[in-house]
C-alpha cells in the first residue's frame, strides 16, 4: 500500500482549490478529469472516513469516485459500503446490499420506489418485489426463492462460517428484500448494476482481512503488560538447563549431553592429572602400570584405590619413594620425575 504521506506530497493544491463546491456528489462538482484525480488523491489520505483497503490507494479511490459520479452519490458514502473479496479468480470489490438497493432506487427508471411483500413462515418465507417503469402501466414482479433455500445455496466455508451476509441470520426479512430487489434489477434493468456484486453473489470468495496489525510499540506495550501480570518471560534457569545439555568442542556442536567418562577425562586434562586422580575415575591396573614405569616397579597395588582415597600417579611415586617398600626395610631408590 502506498504511504499516505507520499500521496499528500503529490496533491496539486492549485487544481484542488479550483474544484467547485455544491450540494451534488458529496459537496463537490468536478469539472474535468484532472480535478477528479486530485480529489481521489485527497480521498486516499483519509485515515478513518474510508475503509482500510482504500487508504493510500489512489487508483482504487479514483474507481470509487468514478462510480459515485455515475450514480450521483457521495464518494465517501460509496467507499464506506465497500470491502474486498478474495478467491481463486483473484480479488474483487464487494458492495453492501444496502448500497446496491440505494443504487436501484436512484437509477432504475421506475415510478416511485420498489414495493415488496413477505409471504410464508419460517424457512418457507419468500419476498415478492415489484415496480412500474415510467413509460409503462403494468408493474414488473419478481418472487424470491424461500429463505431456507437461499441460506442453503449460500452455504458455509471450510471453517464452517456462513459465507453470506450476517443479515440472513439476524434479520432475514430485511435480507430477503435486499436480495430480491437486486435480482429484480438484474432481470429488468441490468445496466443499473453492471459490474456491481454483493457478498451473496460472490459466494466462492472470502472477505479479505485488511485490519492493520499492531505496530512494534503496541506489541512491546502488550509484552510489558503480560510481564506485569506475572506471565513467564525470560527464564534464566531454563536457559542454563538448555545450555548444560550442549557442549561445543573445537567449533562443533554436540546436541547430546556429555557422558560421565568424558567429563572425567576433560577434568583430568584440565588439572594435569590422569583419570582417576580423585579415586574411582581410572582403573587400578592402568595406574599401577604408569607408576611402575615411572617409579622403577614400586608396588602400587592400592593406587586407584580400594577405598578411593589413596594417591596415584606422581603423588603415589613420591609417597612410595619416601616410605620405601613395605616388603623390604631397605629404602627404595629414588627416581627422577620424567620430563
Amino acid at each position: 500500500m502506498v504511504d499516505v504521506s507520499e500521496v499528500e506530497k503529490r496533491i496539486d493544491r492549485v487544481i484542488t482549490s479550483a474544484i467547485p463546491v455544491n450540494k451534488n456528489l458529496g459537496g463537490i462538482d468536478p469539472e474535468n478529469w484532472g480535478q477528479v484525480m486530485e480529489f481521489a488523491k485527497t480521498m486516499a489520505t483519509a485515515r478513518h472516513s474510508i475503509p482500510q483497503w482504500l487508504r493510500g490507494s489512489v487508483g482504487d479511490c479514483l474507481a470509487i469516485c468514478s462510480r459515485s459520479m455515475r450514480w450521483g452519490m457521495d464518494p465517501y458514502f460509496v467507499a464506506e459500503k465497500t470491502y474486498l473479496m478474495e478467491g481463486k479468480g483473484g480479488t474483487k470489490i464487494g458492495y453492501e446490499s444496502q448500497l446496491i438497493h440505494a443504487v436501484v432506487e436512484a437509477l432504475a427508471p421506475i415510478k416511485g420506489r420498489l414495493r415488496h411483500e413477505i409471504t410464508g413462515e419460517g424457512d418457507e418465507r419468500r419476498c415478492e418485489v415489484w415496480a412500474t417503469f415510467k413509460t409503462e402501466d403494468s408493474p414488473h414482479r419478481f418472487k424470491s426463492e424461500t429463505l431456507g433455500k437461499r441460506i442453503k445455496d449460500i452455504g458455509t466455508n471450510d471453517r464452517g462460517n456462513f459465507r453470506g451476509s450476517p443479515l440472513w441470520l439476524t434479520k432475514p426479512d430485511v435480507q430477503l428484500f435486499y436480495d430480491a430487489s437486486r435480482d429484480w434489477a438484474r432481470i429488468n434493468c441490468p445496466d443499473v448494476l453492471a459490474g456491481v456484486y454483493s457478498r451473496d453473489e460472490l459466494i466462492d470468495m472470502e472477505p479479505v482481512e485488511v485490519t492493520p496489525k499492531d505496530d512494534l510499540a503496541e506489541r512491546l506495550k502488550a509484552t510489558r503488560a503480560r510481564f506485569a501480570a506475572g506471565e513467564r518471560g525470560f527464564d534464566a534457569d531454563h536457559v542454563a538447563k538448555t545450555a548444560s545439555a550442549r557442549s561445543i568442542i573445537e567449533g562443533e556442536i554436540n546436541s547430546d549431553p556429555p557422558t560421565e567418562e568424558a567429563v572425567n577425562v576433560d577434568n583430568a586434562e584440565r588439572s594435569g592429572d590422569e583419570p582417576g586422580a580423585e579415586g574411582g575415575g581410572g582403573s587400578a591396573a592402568s595406574a599401577a602400570d604408569d607408576t611402575a614405569d615411572q617409579g622403577g616397579g614400586a608396588d602400587v597395588r592400592s593406587a586407584g584405590g580400594e577405598d578411593g582415597g589413596e594417591p596415584v600417579g606422581h603423588e603415589a611415586e613420591e609417597a612410595q619413594a619416601s616410605e620405601g617398600d613395605p616388603a623390604d626395610d631397605k629404602p627404595a631408590p629414588k627416581k627422577g620425575r620424567r620430563r
